[in-house]
C-alpha cells in the first residue's frame, strides 16, 4: 500500500497520518486486552496466594478480593499467548 506522496498531497498525507495512527491504536487496544496482572498476597507470612485480573487492579478491587488483612507480595504483568485468548472469547459467547 505505498503510494508516492509528494508534498502537493495534502489529502494523501493526511488519509497516511490517519491510517498510522489507527494502526497504532488497535495495535494499542489489542495488546491491552491480552494482558494479565498476577497480584501475589499473603495472610499469614508462609503461604502465597495468587490473584489474577484482567486489568490494572485499583487499591479497592485488591482489599475486596483480598481483605484488607492481606499483604501484597508481588505485582506483575503478563501477556497470555494470542491461542489463549481466542478461546476465553469463543467459551464466552
Amino acid at each position: 500500500m505505498t503510494r508516492n506522496l509528494d508534498r502537493y498531497d495534502f489529502i494523501g498525507r493526511t488519509r497516511q497520518r490517519n491510517l498510522q495512527h489507527s494502526l497504532r491504536e488497535r495495535r494499542r487496544l489489542a495488546v491491552q486486552a491480552l494482558m494479565e496482572y498476577s497480584v501475589k498476597i499473603t495472610r499469614d507470612g508462609k503461604t502465597v496466594d495468587e490473584l489474577v485480573f484482567d486489568a490494572r487492579p485499583t487499591l479497592g478491587q485488591l482489599v475486596e478480593r483480598a481483605g484488607s488483612d492481606a499483604t501484597v507480595v508481588s505485582i506483575d504483568s503478563m501477556k497470555r499467548s494470542v491461542l489463549v485468548a481466542g478461546r476465553a472469547t469463543e467459551s464466552g459467547k
